[in-house]
């Protein structure tokens, strides 16, 4: 029988995300509110619907999701020119009698995927497809290209990005923020992530899952973008590393099983000089690290191992011994996640290996499932019937 590697994404497949949705929510009502706007929007649908077009983190949701309201606002009152950054915006709208403002939020973001590719993370891809003149179709009220650029070009700066950092209060809480960043909150909230989240990974499973891979009948692996720690075997100063998805992962009773997070891709570009969205799934070098560390238990080898193999450094004498034959099930909520899998596979058989590859699609959302069908993914409505079927 061959072996079977499991990777499992975290929020819509191990947890139901509801921190996230409700810190993403909060955000965007906390800037709304600055500027004086009260435009109802579906939260919950603006986040299926960002992720069925490959808008993956919160961190590019939250000022997209703000331009769109800020665009819809200037359609019918015109914002001026001279308006170039966030602040200068709400101080702008605050100042003037909002009605009969419709934000097509839908039809908005249902147009982002086509300008959405690996190496650069969301924001920046739509902000360059905007400055370059490719997609006139975004935005095409606001002509405020330094307005475009202060919320999109630098989401993943954490204490120097205005909406990432105060997403990261909300979800983390002032205290968890303030360990992490050595900077004070803005406010002491409480961390949205323990008080919402919730395991959607039956007792039984989690049982199961563990004692498989104790018995070596299964290798398995965490594969998620959320923010993380750096890899376990690291001993390094922690600063700036935040534990979001070790968080989850302590909710699932998961923590002894390896994980690549958006913190151990940091640690490995940091590394090697390259750069997270390069790394990043949808690009393979996340999966093949993942990969690694099911198999051997070590993310730091794993991660050093598919920075080699993704360079055409496929040395078989090497400490991580991945065998040559294999079934990589892949259990994902999101396209993104597939593909970056999917291109692991290739590049593995490409290369001698004879990898079997299973997409497996989590959603009961029909756009998300319809973007995971057409990556060609076999659809469960729950993550434990998958395992079940797998198992």
């Amino acid at each position: 029988m061959k072996p079977k590697i499991l990777l499992l994404d975290i929020d819509g497949v191990l947890v139901q995300p509801a921190g996230y949705r409700l810190a993403t929510e909060a955000t965007c009502q906390y800037f709304l509110k600055k500027g004086g706007i009260a435009i109802p929007v579906s939260y919950p649908e603006i986040y299926s619907l960002f992720e069925a077009q490959r808008v993956t983190s919160e961190w590019d949701m939250v000022p997209l999701a703000l331009l769109m309201v800020l665009n819809a606002i200037s359609e019918v009152n015109p914002i001026p020119a001279r308006v170039n950054s966030l602040d200068e915006a709400l101080s702008w709208t605050k100042q003037k009698s909002l009605s009969n403002i419709t934000v097509r939020i839908e039809t908005e973001i249902l147009q982002l995927g086509q300008y959405i590719f690996p190496g650069k993370t969301a924001a920046q891809c739509v902000l360059d497809a905007k400055l370059n003149g490719h997609a006139s179709d975004i935005f095409k009220y606001l002509d405020n290209p330094l307005l475009l650029s202060e919320l999109l070009s630098k989401t993943r700066n954490i204490l120097g990005c205005e909406t990432t950092r105060k997403f990261q209060e909300f979800a983390l809480g002032g205290e968890i923020f303030k360990h992490t960043y050595n900077h004070e909150p803005e406010e002491w909230l409480p961390s949205f992530l323990l008080t919402y989240d919730r395991s959607l990974l039956s007792e039984e499973f989690q049982k199961i899952l563990v004692e498989k891979i104790l018995k070596r009948d299964l290798a398995a692996c965490v594969y998620t973008a959320r923010p993380s720690l750096p890899p376990r075997e690291e001993q390094m100063d922690l600063m700036n590393y935040s534990p979001e998805a070790e968080l989850a992962m302590k909710l699932c009773h998961l923590e002894s099983l390896p994980m690549i997070g958006y913190g151990k891709l940091g640690y490995l570009a940091s590394k090697t000089g390259r750069t997270i969205p390069e790394y990043i799934k949808p690009a393979p070098v996340q999966a093949l690290a993942a990969i690694a560390s099911a198999w051997t238990g070590n993310e730091s080898l794993g991660l050093e191992w598919a920075a080699r193999i993704s360079i055409g450094n496929c040395d078989m004498n090497t400490t991580v011994d991945i065998p040559m034959e294999f079934e990589l099930y892949v259990l994902e909520d999101s396209a993104s996640g597939i593909q970056g899998a999917r291109k692991a596979a290739e590049l593995l058989n490409q290369n001698g290996w004879k990898v079997e590859f299973h997409p497996i699609g989590i959603s009961a959302h029909p756009e998300k499932r319809k973007t995971l069908i057409q990556s060609g993914a076999e659809i469960y409505s729950d993550v434990n019937i998958a395992l079940e079927a797998i198992l």
